[in-house]
């Protein structure tokens, strides 16, 4: 074979590596087995808020999905017919933080996959904050007191 041929077979092997991205793999790769699915309750009244939950994802690049699947009220226990605020935080020495763009008011019984509280997480500890979605010094929709009960799930 010729110089000439050589240092084109090369250059050729290098640009079929290159091109093909070589033996790396970039695509992450979802964890296996089966998700641990968390129910947290608790309640507040009109323009309050639940205490943070706290759950923590053992693997990273996992489903993180949370549903609002109850709100009642307190004195009657019927349906309280009104949306609450959930905010996915993560844990600090200040207590639970808001994630920037993991807070969204969603009704009761509703998937946060509509809401964009829904996707992937990495592995940490991280809290789940209930609130009354009405501005400070306004008007609740509250009919009063309520409890919900909201679902983690998480790998």
């Amino acid at each position: 074979m010729s110089w000439f041929c050589k240092r084109v077979f090369i250059v050729s092997a290098l640009l079929a590596a290159v091109a093909c991205g070589g033996s790396s793999n970039d695509t992450p790769t979802a964890p296996t087995g089966d998700a641990t699915k968390e129910t947290f309750t608790g309640g507040f009244d009109p323009n309050g808020s639940g205490s943070p939950h706290q759950f923590t994802i053992q693997k990273s690049n996992g489903l993180l999905n949370l549903i609002l699947t109850s709100v009642t009220v307190v004195s009657t226990g019927a349906p309280a017919g009104v949306p609450l605020t959930l905010a996915l935080g993560s844990q600090s020495t200040s207590g639970c933080v808001a994630i920037s763009g993991a807070v969204a008011t969603v009704p009761a019984g509703s998937t946060s996959i509509t809401s964009g509280l829904s996707g992937t997480a990495g592995a940490g500890s991280y809290c789940l904050i209930v609130y009354d979605p009405v501005a400070s010094g306004a008007v609740s929709a509250l009919p009063g007191p309520i409890k919900y009960t909201v679902e983690v799930t998480h790998f």
